[in-house]
């Protein structure tokens, strides 16, 4: 039997039917990418996706340096509606991207103008939609980062970055109900589907923190290798993998015996120098592969997680920076947080931009 795979291309965007290559772009580096997939345009420096249960909606943050957005993409038209969050050249968004569990409320991590740390709240729904709703305040100075949704949609998890705490968040009444204590510079989150149990890569110490949800507690801490960032857990609930940005390599533990630690290496050939950037994971439903972004390489690797090796690569754009696979295990969505290829700054082309460099240089 064949199996048909679709890949789009978001934020450039790919979306993965049996997909045709893109035209190739040259980098600045001189190296042509050449995507193969679906293109759908999204806004400046893409960062992240959360793909809704049912597979309808896409939630993105768009977080370039000119301004910044929340983006829907509707995945059965490709259509896309955007929200500008603050004014021209505010940073007020961050990595953090989660979806409730029906995929129609969504939540996004930053500041506002203010700095004010929150966690941004939308509604969305096919056409598609997008409506900002009222944010939930995290304390000044935390920076919240990643998150990740309960199974039951009652707490959201969030680490705070500059607050080396993991924040739960009561979905019913929007705040706060307890911070706990982990790691430095906490940066993915992921929840076990079955277990009490959440997960916290933290990017200084080196390790994943695990807090039993329960007892509000850490009861363990796992070493990774450099950069951790990305963290899943495999949909049965029996491995925890971890991206290791710095090492070009994935930290792969047992739940039930997480002192059971070993590496995967994602460098393109045997002793390459350190370069891949592996930012982002997600798996497929079925749980048969694994999808891992290498930032540098614009590739996406194919891991096999039950044998814990590596099938191949998939040609994507320039820096994908973020996966999410369709229910159906038939789609692919990548995004790229680069686009395509780089453009001249004109100011058909670019307008913001070229304004920008017209009148402060650079």
């Amino acid at each position: 039997m064949v199996r048909r795979f679709v890949i789009v291309v978001l934020g450039w965007m790919a979306v993965g039917a049996t997909a045709e290559a893109v035209t190739p772009g040259l980098l600045p580096t001189q190296q042509r990418v050449q995507a193969i997939g679906k293109e759908v345009d999204l806004g400046l420096f893409p960062v992240g996706i959360a793909l809704s249960s049912d597979g309808r909606l896409i939630l993105a943050t768009n977080n370039g340096f000119l301004y910044q957005s929340l983006m829907v993409i509707d995945t059965e038209t490709l259509t896309t509606v955007k929200h500008q969050m603050g004014a021209l050249a505010s940073n007020v968004l961050f990595i953090g991207v989660a979806l409730s569990p029906d995929g129609r409320t969504g939540y996004a991590s930053g500041h506002t103008e203010s700095a004010q740390d929150v966690v941004y709240a939308v509604t969305l729904a096919p056409g598609p939609t997008l409506t900002v709703g009222a944010n939930i305040t995290f304390p000044l100075g935390s920076f919240p980062a990643g998150m990740a949704m309960a199974p039951d949609g009652k707490q959201l998890y969030v680490a705070e970055n500059l607050g080396n705490k993991l924040a739960i968040v009561d979905i019913q009444s929007q705040s706060i109900t307890a911070e706990i204590p982990i790691g430095r510079q906490p940066w993915g989150v992921a929840v076990h589907p079955s277990l009490p149990q959440v997960y916290v890569t933290n990017r200084v110490d080196r390790t994943v923190s695990i807090i039993d949800t329960g007892t509000l507690s850490i009861i363990g801490t796992v070493p990774t290798g450099n950069g951790p960032n990305a963290i899943v857990v495999s949909p049965n609930g029996a491995k925890i993998f971890v991206a290791n940005a710095n090492s070009d390599d994935l930290t792969v533990f047992d739940v039930n015996h997480p002192d059971s630690v070993r590496q995967i290496s994602l460098s393109p050939f045997a002793d390459a120098r350190p370069g891949s950037s592996p930012d982002a994971l997600a798996f497929s439903p079925d749980g048969s592969r694994l999808y891992v972004a290498n930032a540098w390489d614009n590739a996406v690797v194919v891991v096999v997680p039950d044998t814990e090796t590596v099938q191949g690569s998939i040609p994507t754009g320039w820096y994908p920076s973020a996966i999410a696979v369709s229910p159906n295990n038939r789609r692919l969505f990548i995004t790229n947080m680069k686009g395509a290829r780089t453009y001249p700054r004109t100011s058909k082309r670019q307008t913001l931009d070229f304004k920008v460099n017209k009148n402060l240089g650079g």
